[in-house]
């Protein structure tokens, strides 16, 4: 084996790899490329005026970028590929000129350096000369890399170029071009525009309730728009407003500003494409192959089913894409990601992400910041990104890859290719068996998925372990053990964009169940996902099942959460359940502590801390 000096050390597949992914990269820039130049040419056709110069404009601005995106990632294939031959010619030459030393007597020395002992003038010559050629080879290569290195760092600058351009259009904060607007105020109206074959439906700048449906007889697509707004804490509807479609032509739905709730038909596999606008938007989409984009404000999306794409855009996003292959961007803001069923691709984009695969092989993609991963179900790709991320494993084999930062991996499992810094081994739980969910097969498998988190975290198994034991040993000789269901909180209808959690004590006269009412769409809730708020409810029940709630008010040393007029007192069991001090002896002149018989693993704080999140000061 080639020794000392005369090894580069040097992996020249890792560079074949990385030219294929390079030029990988390439073909599907223009591939994009000419969809993107057929599209817009079809729109140009029959679009006139001011928005449709705008968008022009940026036409040939995207594919000009697509362009030069497409030739730099093939500079870079073929640099690579080259760098690839060059460092395996250079080996060889090494390799040859190890042959005539090796069988030299010889010592070795610090950093693998190699001293020949020499006996004769010819075996002297001999070494000096392989010395030689070493060097000439190494110097050799290393101008030849340099000159390639210098096609990367030339790529870089470019693609930071065309990041700084494109980013803020991707994320969802900058509006790629000039949108059509109504006469002279500079508002959105309501209104239907056909081009080739897509019809565009606009929605206004108010709150809206757009709802498509499809004609069975005729296969027309029926548009529904009702306004509302808030009067005196209620909801006041406008009369609706129906439009017919023709059939047979995609369905793009903008839905402009203010707070708008757009609902596609969940029985139909037709494709449409919507956009939500700049307000606080709620997306539903059907069982077709849906493009949707948030873009604006903090958006809430459940994709349903068919191999969808979503993008959340600027701000703090839900985005939950439910069955299918599908392929998520939270974009700017700290978002949450759901993939669910099927093999899903999931990219947190800017902010603190957090992103659950669910069911499937699915491959996760932090992005920048400080986000926690979850694989779930299914052999999948966690890969954390820039900032100290956070993977949950889950079940299957899963390849946890830290990127920069100080990551952490927790899985039951360390799988061949797995990088991160930190790693942490989990014993996963058997299957649940006291505690069920109710509710429609989409809250089911989201609910699951946020159980799997919790099996797979310490703090989470620790809470459900207690439970499980709890419910196993309640009841008389086997009969009328206690259990908990967990069922779907439903915001009022004066409120369709209220946002609440709770737990109940299930005695004797509710048959033993204790109940938590769940909204799995409470995203960035003080900085945490949704999974910590289940948590939180799943505290109370913790007290419930240990004898340990306390329902008096708070009366403590913190006066954020003392009694306050006109507000609902905070209770010491929210306290117990939020991981907060309390008094646990009854005696005001001694230090509040964490409640002795509820341990801060099993409380919303102790998830909070094991996933590097900001911990909840206090309950108000």
């Amino acid at each position: 084996m080639t020794e000392g000096t005369w090894n580069l050390h040097a992996d020249p597949v890792a560079l074949d790899r990385a030219a294929a992914a390079w030029a990988s990269a390439g073909q599907a820039f223009d591939t994009a490329a000419e969809a993107y130049r057929l599209a817009g040419q079809d729109a140009r056709s029959e679009w006139e005026g001011a928005a449709a110069e705008s968008f022009d404009a940026v036409r040939r601005t995207l594919l000009e970028g697509l362009d030069t995106a497409s030739e730099t990632a093939a500079g870079v294939a073929a640099a690579m590929q080259s760098a690839a031959g060059a460092v395996r010619s250079a080996q060889g030459q090494l390799d040859a000129s190890w042959a005539s030393v090796m069988s030299l007597p010889r010592t070795y020395g610090p950093y693998g350096s190699i001293t020949f002992t020499t006996e004769t003038e010819e075996e002297l010559a001999r070494a000096r000369a392989a010395v030689d050629t070493a060097a000439d080879v190494r110097s050799s290569l290393a101008g030849t890399l340099l000159g390639y290195s210098a096609t990367v760092r030339s790529a870089i600058a470019v693609w930071r170029s065309l990041v700084a351009d494109w980013g803020p259009v991707a994320d969802g904060a900058t509006a790629p071009f000039d949108v059509p607007v109504g006469p002279g105020d500079g508002t959105q109206r309501v209104g239907v525009v056909v081009v080739g074959g897509q019809v565009i439906f606009s929605g206004g700048d108010g709150n809206e309730r757009i709802t498509v449906t499809i004609d069975p007889d005729t296969g027309e697509q029926i548009v529904t728009v009702t306004t509302y707004t808030y009067v005196d804490n209620a909801v006041v509807e406008s009369d609706p407003v129906t439009y017919r479609l023709p059939a047979g032509k995609h369905l793009v739905i903008r839905g402009g500003g203010g707070e708008d709730i757009i609902t596609l038909p969940t029985d139909s596999t037709i494709a449409f494409t919507v956009t939500g606008g700049s307000g606080r938007d709620r997306i539903s989409s059907g069982g077709g192959e849906d493009r949707i984009f948030g873009l604006g404000g903090d958006d809430e999306v459940t994709a349903g089913g068919g191999a969808d794409y979503v993008s959340g855009g600027a701000g703090h996003d839900y985005l939950d894409a439910q069955a299918g292959d599908d392929t998520v961007f939270g974009g700017a803001g700290n978002d949450t990601l759901y993939g669910l069923d099927g093999d899903d691709a999931l990219s947190g984009g800017t902010g603190r992400d957090y992103l659950e695969g669910g069911e499937g092989d699915d491959a996760l993609d932090g992005g920048q910041g400080d986000d926690i991963l979850s694989g779930g179900r299914g052999d999948d790709a966690l890969d954390g990104g820039l900032g100290d991320d956070r993977a949950y494993g889950g079940h299957g084999r899963d390849v946890s890859i830290g990127g920069t930062g100080t990551d952490t991996s927790i899985d039951d499992a360390r799988a061949e290719g797995s990088t991160n810094e930190v790693n942490t081994t989990v014993e996963l739980p058997p299957d649940l068996e006291h505690i069920t969910i109710e509710g429609s097969p989409e809250f089911v498998a989201r609910v699951r998925a946020d159980l799997d988190l919790l099996g797979s975290s310490p703090a989470g198994s620790a809470l459900l372990a207690n439970l499980e034991q709890r419910y196993e040993e309640s009841g008389f000789l086997g009969m009328g053990k206690s259990s908990l269901v967990i069922r779907e909180w439903e915001p009022p209808s004066d409120q369709p964009f209220g946002q609440n959690s709770t737990a109940s004590n299930g005695g004797l006269f509710q048959g033993n169940v204790d109940t938590v009412r769940y909204l799995p769409s409470i995203d960035d809730f003080r900085g945490a996902p949704p999974v910590v708020v289940l948590q939180h409810e799943l505290a109370h029940v913790y007290d419930y099942a240990n004898g340990t709630f306390v329902g008096d008010p708070y009366t403590g040393s913190d006066t954020r959460d003392t009694p306050r007029p006109g507000y609902p007192d905070v209770s010491v069991g929210e306290r117990q359940a939020s991981g907060l001090p309390i008094d646990h002896d009854g005696n005001p002149a001694t230090p509040e502590i964490i409640d002795p018989d509820h341990p801060i693993d099993v409380t919303e704080n102790g998830l909070r801390e094991e996933m590097g999140l900001p911990t909840r000061e206090s309950y108000r």
